[in-house]
């Protein structure tokens, strides 16, 4: 199953809002630049830059920072992306929640976005960490000058980094070999579940053995098979044989096997590794028969859990057939609510009582799209025109959508859920 993220937003008087970031942005295409480069969207518009800065700070207690410093392409704002660690970088996601990491954007008046673990969840993911380069993503809530809570989404960055601090205060670099055996990696442990479209996370691992010559910096990885990639990076204190637990990334794009490559210096070993099929749903909102899922609502006074059932009933309004969905509370309050849908193609709709929303007199029952899978982004459509009375006077209603992003992660908790829509009502 994939997910659907949505806000609905209701009004019977339309404000037009004008966009006054668009002298901060970058129309058209994406440069690219060799010394380092970052890009990002805020709505529709484009920001794109240079890195001009990078590299880890050791702080306290071995503690460490990572500084990503660069400006807008015409040299008037300021990009600074920071990432933090107990011990030593590795490939995977880092959480403004969990203070690993921080975002600002400026100009020399302002800050025109801020994210931290006091505006809401930021999510940065580093894809490649190896030969002193670095590449990632990043995506989430920010702060605008306003104090409106912006989603920041298709954030990337690339730069060269001096990767020294990482493993180690020393720049020497160890040496030995991969335990193997006719080029088997031996002995190998893998732990996790792997699941096509299924985002790794920190249970999948693999335990390799090193046997260490020479003491040092270390870095052990994998090569990127379908979707996914092994890394760590380290230092290694001692000579002799040590394990060595190398962590997963990425999101597997197909099942079945695939056969991955170990390096460490000269040193090479292969491992199997099996992908398993997601039988579930493609779909972004299901519709097939005892389909079901739960909701955990939390913050604020809400702590209920609401459970959805699609039931076998498929009634039919205006000649078209829907599909029931049927939402109750855990444990089930005497009042549930049932809804009807519809999923032709891309398009889904939604027959629904608009009375039951705004306050309308009497009912207005119509139907709408609330999601199309299928366009790009940026893709805008609308309703069409529901009328009818509230306190006797006469109101229209008309609900406008837009695809915000499509095709990315986004974290709820601690589980990552991929290839998400966020559309804005």
């Amino acid at each position: 199953m994939r997910f659907l993220r949505t806000s609905l937003f209701l009004a019977i008087i339309s404000v037009s809002l004008s966009n006054c970031q668009k002298e901060y942005s970058l129309e058209g295409g994406i440069k690219k630049f060799a010394a380092g480069d970052w890009e990002f969207k805020e709505g529709n518009t484009q920001f794109v830059g240079t890195i001009d800065t990078a590299y880890i700070q050791v702080l306290a207690g071995n503690k460490k920072k990572m500084n990503l410093i660069g400006t807008s392409l015409n040299g008037t704002q300021t990009f600074h992306l920071n990432i933090y660690t107990a011990d030593s970088f590795l490939l995977g996601y880092y959480k403004a929640s969990l203070v690993e990491t921080d975002f600002q954007y400026r100009d020399p008046a302002k800050t025109l976005y801020l994210a931290d673990q006091q505006v809401g969840e930021f999510v940065v993911n580093i894809s490649e960490l190896s030969n002193n380069h670095i590449t990632g993503t990043f995506s989430g809530d920010a702060l605008d000058t306003l104090s409106s809570i912006k989603a920041i989404t298709e954030g990337k960055f690339s730069a060269d980094i001096n990767l020294g601090n990482n493993v180690g205060t020393g720049g020497t670099n160890a040496t030995g070999n991969l335990g193997s055996s006719a080029g088997t990696c031996t002995p190998v442990v893998i732990s996790g579940s792997y699941t096509k479209g299924i985002a790794m996370d920190a249970t999948n691992t693999v335990l390799v053995q090193v046997n260490v010559a020479t003491p040092g910096n270390y870095s052990i990885s994998t090569n990127l098979l379908n979707g996914v990639k092994f890394t760590r990076t380290g230092n290694f204190t001692t000579a002799g044989v040590q394990n060595v637990l190398l962590n997963a990334v990425g999101i597997p794009a197909n099942s079945g096997n695939q056969i991955y490559s170990v390096s460490f210096g000269s040193s090479s070993c292969n491992f199997s590794l099996n992908f398993a099929t997601d039988n579930a749903s493609l779909d972004y909102f299901p519709t097939t028969a005892n389909s079901n899922w739960t909701y955990s609502l939390q913050g604020g006074t809400s702590n209920d859990s609401i459970k959805t059932v699609v039931m076998a009933y498929t009634p039919t309004f205006g000649g078209v057939e829907y599909q029931s969905l049927n939402t109750n509370t855990i444990p089930p309050k005497p009042v549930s609510d049932t809804q009807f849908y519809r999923k032709p193609g891309g398009d889904y709709y939604q027959y629904v009582d608009f009375s039951n929303v705004i306050p309308f007199d009497n009912p207005v029952i119509g139907e709408y799209i609330f999601l199309k899978d299928n366009v790009s982004t940026g893709t805008s459509w609308q309703s069409p025109d529901f009328s009818g009375f509230i306190a006797g006077i006469p109101v229209t209603l008309t609900i406008k959508m837009i695809i915000v992003a499509k095709n990315f992660p986004f974290i709820i908790l601690s589980h990552i859920f991929s290839d998400v829509i966020n559309v804005k009502y």
